[in-house]
């Protein structure tokens, strides 16, 4: 078993597809897969089940996949110390879109005043930042959404808060509070599967037995907030998202009577990845951010 063999699994693991993975190896797809077996029979294990001519990743399969990640990610960061003598360190970030869209910039903001680091991020929903958490394409990520993979830990690191949005001056505006049950009368936009903001919503929703009236579905918060000012409809969004509509008075903010619309943002990585040197730099960053955006919310 070599670190040849280790990357030719990773992606695999990535692509699910062993000649998309010969194709950005620049390999031949039966080298790739003799690569696979000999990794197998290195271990005596299953890495990967063959069905109707899919590919998917064993149990086995994902315990070698953080350990392989580590491993050659030490490497590359030993060629890169030793053969850069500028010694920058490489990390790869997931963040879901909440997050990426209106935090995300100034925790990196704070990560490259604090030292050498280079930081490639990716912006997903949270069902696709665990999956590439899990396929060790991250490093680690910011998420708002609740992780389901026992593999995976998640530490809170900033509190959030959501509110019931709907058109500046309407009849909802007015009411300044409403429960649950009324949001039935009115159509409702909501983020796309795999969500982290939509699976609260659809919890809150069974929990009160609501019967949501969805006409619209949208993976960016922008439209959401563009078609309630428009009057197309009302959403549940982070206030954090709409800091600017509210104070320009073109969204309203309407209380839900007894609904907890409090939650935490986490750090997520997998359970066996290493925290050290540029990853622990990053974390710190992100609370210390996290901090100091609670104080000034404070203040104001």
């Amino acid at each position: 078993m070599t670190l040849r063999h280790l990357k030719i699994f990773l992606q695999v693991c990535r692509e699910l597809n062993m000649t998309r993975a010969a194709e950005l190896l620049f390999m031949t797809q039966p080298s790739v897969s003799q690569a696979i077996s000999e990794l197998e029979d290195y271990y005596r294990v299953r890495l990967f089940e063959r069905i109707a001519r899919k590919i998917y990743i064993t149990e086995d399969g994902y315990r070698l996949i953080a350990i392989a990640g580590n491993i050659v990610e030490l490497f590359e960061k030993a060629d890169a110390e030793i053969r850069d003598k500028k010694g920058r360190q490489k990390i790869k970030i997931g963040a879901s879109v909440t997050i990426g869209t209106y935090i995300l910039s100034d925790i990196l903001k704070k990560v490259s005043d604090a030292g050498a680091i280079d930081v490639e991020y990716f912006i997903d929903n949270t069902k696709n930042i665990e999956d590439m958490i899990l396929t060790a394409r991250l490093d680690a990520a910011l998420v708002e959404g609740d992780i389901k993979s026992g593999d995976i830990t998640a530490e809170p690191f900033m509190d959030d808060r959501l509110t019931l949005a709907c058109p500046a001056g309407s009849e909802l505006a007015a009411k300044k509070k409403v429960n649950m049950k009324e949001i039935e009368n009115y159509n409702f936009i909501i983020r796309e599967q795999g969500s982290g903001t939509k699976e609260l919503i659809e919890a809150l929703a069974r929990k009160n037995k609501v019967n949501l009236k969805i006409t619209g579905v949208a993976s960016n918060i922008e439209a959401i907030k563009n078609n309630i000012i428009g009057g197309i409809g009302i959403s549940i969004l982070p206030e954090i998202a709409m800091t600017r509509e509210l104070n320009d008075g073109k969204i309203a903010a309407v209380e839900l009577a007894g609904v907890n619309l409090k939650r935490k943002f986490r750090i997520i990585r997998h359970k066996n990845k290493n925290v050290g040197g540029a990853l622990k730099l990053f974390m710190e960053c992100a609370i210390s951010f996290a901090k100091s955006f609670s104080g000034l919310e404070k203040r104001l």
